[in-house]
């Protein structure tokens, strides 16, 4: 809030500040002032935000502060500190001039967010505060305001006056009793959740499920909870800072009643003229359930199809019958219609055989199995007949083919399954090869999402290849420990069966313990 009280620029006398041309001022409250500086130097324009705060000892304190927090957080995302400059009337903190405005800005012009943009927004800032708390210093007031956005449109985090510093990669039990660092944690909170709510689109859902999930966690968990989940909500896009446009309005004097006449006449010519009468009503009504890049594609095949005009009258005569019908005639066919849907839906996903014998074995099985089975995986992918992100090359066996029995032979098929997995960055085909809630799978997880942020993947496992040997170590029942034989490391895997097929439990290098004995695996 600004002060009456405060000096302004002005009053200072500060028509040039540190060596640059003030131009105007961008902000201001009762501890200090930003202004605009600017100047060119050897032909090079620079434009720079200047923070202008009285010399007094709070203020003094406060500049101090700012300058140790930024040199431990200095980095991406954190704004940078250019230059220093004071005098026995005023402290100057010259920063880079952040152009595109603040989230608080954005969200006030912004009534609905993509959810890729919703990442590029929340993961750079979730991700630095966990650097900045490694580095000893918690910034202590995150908001939409201190959240700014440089040219190129990324998120930058200003505003370190309120900032603490402690010991750098202090625990956990240090951390949870730094203030500055539970406001960091409960503020990353509240903007996720104001960023995400805005979400709208094919991805909502999405958003929504992680917005469940931040209201329900305690806060230590907040920031890596956002860096680990939100690709998995979208991939991250360009933020848009245009305004939305205006939704169209109509006077209500140009309003006027339709005759009955004229919607019968309407409604007659709409068979014949489908192609013309396309834009206006199948464009409003596809718009609801084909995602916004494939509409114009789906209407300019619909116009070019041949069968367009017989599907427009089929739709006029069906539309018609179903309106000379009584309610009660309309529920029943609703009711009959809904039977048959559920039974078409059991029937594709209730797989065949499984009230065969040794039903209550697999049903009990069925209920530890991983999250998403082979069928799961395949209508989760695309419609079409392409190939999803760590699909099996024609004629390679899969990890759940009945006949690998064998765990030698299963480990290959397994290796090569973890290799296209990784390579692909795909969390879900990880289901077919790592046990689910094993350390296997957490490790894989994390690996793949450490590479979506831009980290590096790591070497496949000695063996994926098929060029190493397997020697089987110890079998018990369901459970196997096979090494990797001809390898330097001299690698381990500890494999389970899980509902038939052989499940990665745990990847153990040259001399480690198992976490589990191979008789206890299996739980």
């Amino acid at each position: 809030m600004t002060d009456p009280g405060a000096p302004s620029s002005r009053e200072l006398g500060a028509r040039e500040l540190a060596g640059y041309r003030v131009l105007r001022s961008l902000a201001r409250d009762q501890a200090a002032e930003v202004l605009l500086g600017h100047r060119i130097t050897d032909g090079v324009a620079q434009t720079v935000a200047i923070k202008v705060a009285t010399a007094t000892g709070a203020g003094w304190d406060a500049a101090l502060r700012t300058c140790a927090a930024l040199e431990r957080a200095r980095g991406e995302h954190v704004v940078e500190l250019v230059d220093v400059d004071a005098d026995e009337q005023s402290i100057r903190l010259i920063f880079e001039r952040l152009p595109r405005g603040d989230l608080a800005e954005l969200l006030r012009i912004r009534r609905s967010l993509d959810a890729g943009e919703a990442v590029t927004v929340l993961a750079p800032i979730a991700a630095t505060l966990l650097r900045m708390h490694r580095a000893g210093v918690a910034h202590g007031a995150v908001s939409a305001g201190t959240v700014l956005f440089r040219d190129d449109g990324s998120p930058t985090l200003i505003g370190f006056s309120h900032s603490e510093l402690f010991e750098a990669e202090a625990p956990e039990v240090v951390l949870e009793r730094v203030e500055a660092v539970g406001r960091d944690r409960a503020d990353a909170r509240s903007l996720a959740l104001a960023v995400l709510k805005r979400v709208e689109g094919a991805r909502m859902h999405a958003a929504r499920e992680l917005m469940a999930d931040l209201e329900g966690c305690d806060d230590e968990l907040v920031l890596r909870l956002l860096t680990s989940r939100l690709f998995e909500v979208a991939a991250a896009r360009p933020v848009r800072f245009a305004d939305d446009e205006p939704e169209a309005e109509v006077a209500p004097s140009n309003w006027r009643p339709i005759p009955v006449a004229e919607v019968g006449e309407a409604t007659a010519e709409s068979a014949s003229s489908y192609p013309d009468d396309r834009p206006g009503r199948w464009a409003a009504r596809l718009g609801r359930i084909v995602p916004e890049p494939l509409l114009e594609r789906v209407l300019t095949t619909a116009d070019r199809s041949a069968a367009a005009p017989v599907v427009a009258a089929a739709v006029t005569a069906v539309t018609g019958r179903w309106a000379s019908w009584s309610p009660g005639r309309r529920r029943v066919v609703v009711a009959v219609a809904a039977a048959a849907a559920t039974i078409g839906i059991v029937t594709a996903v209730v797989p065949a055989g499984a009230s065969a014998s040794g039903g209550g074995t697999r049903a009990t099985a069925g209920a530890q199995a991983p999250r998403s089975s082979p069928g799961a995986a395949a209508a989760d992918g695309p419609a079409s007949g392409d190939p999803t992100p760590g699909d099996p090359t024609p004629g390679d066996p899969t990890p759940s083919d009945p006949a690998l029995d064998d765990p030698v032979k299963a480990t290959g098929t397994l290796l090569r399954a973890r290799d296209r997995c990784l390579s692909s960055l795909s969390l879900r085909c990880l289901d077919q090869v790592d046990q689910a809630g094993s350390s296997a799978l957490r490790a894989d997880q994390a690996s793949i999402r450490e590479a979506q942020q831009g980290g590096e993947l790591p070497d496949p496992v000695l063996g994926a290849s098929g060029s190493g040997t397997a020697v089987l170590v110890e079998r018990l029942g369901d459970s196997a420990l096979v090494r990797l034989g001809e390898t330097p490391a001299g690698a381990s895997l500890l494999l389970v069966k899980v509902d038939g097929a052989w499940r990665i439990r745990d990847v153990l290098d040259a001399g480690a313990t198992p976490t589990a004995r191979p008789d206890s695996a299996g739980g």
